[in-house]
């Protein structure tokens, strides 16, 4: 059986080759293509708007109330919306109180990183597809690994081989780490 598959920020550039992508593998049900309330293609067919031709999705500003998973390539701006979509239901399927269940990273400009955790910072610029650096420094010298993406689809392969992946375990948190096995 395939998985359910919603997708958030369908409208957007990665949303539509998420949507692309997933529908050519033939590994889900697309079930919820979702946008912003004020997006000028709410009420469109997704696949069109994907330039994949008509899959009778909907272009919605509101998440269907069930999926097995959701992809969120969404702008910042939506984010909260979609993690307390996604916590109301994992909360729900795990017995546990939602909100109270959450515990949130470091916030504020004057929060100092403490000793043994890692700072993670997403920078967005421009039309930069993707360019990742892991720095490693301390007093007197830095070790920096860079990446480079070429195209969008390098990380829409990724998040959708997540998604089957997670399709079928238990309600719960996982990392990449979990998709990949290491």
């Amino acid at each position: 059986m395939k998985p359910n598959l919603i997708i958030n920020g369908a409208g957007g550039r990665m949303g539509r080759r998420i949507l692309a992508l997933a529908v050519e593998s033939e590994r889900f049900d697309i079930v919820g293509a979702i946008e912003r309330p004020q997006h000028p293609d709410i009420g469109a067919d997704a696949g069109k708007l994907a330039g994949i031709g008509e899959i009778n999705v909907t272009l919605e500003s509101e998440p269907p109330d069930s999926a097995d998973v959701m992809i969120d390539f969404s702008l910042p701006e939506a984010t909260d919306r979609v993690v307390n979509h996604c916590a109301e239901n994992i909360a729900k399927e795990t017995g546990r109180s939602f909100p109270d269940c959450l515990v949130h990273g470091r916030h504020g400009a004057s929060t100092l990183r403490k000793k043994g955790t890692i700072g993670i910072h997403a920078i967005r610029a421009g039309d930069i597809t993707g360019e990742h650096s892991v720095i490693l420094s301390t007093l007197g010298e830095t070790i920096a690994l860079s990446h480079s993406a070429h195209n969008r689809d390098n990380f829409v392969r990724g998040a959708l081989r997540a998604a089957v992946w997670l399709s079928g375990k238990a309600p719960g948190a996982y990392s990449m780490q979990d998709v990949l096995g290491i």
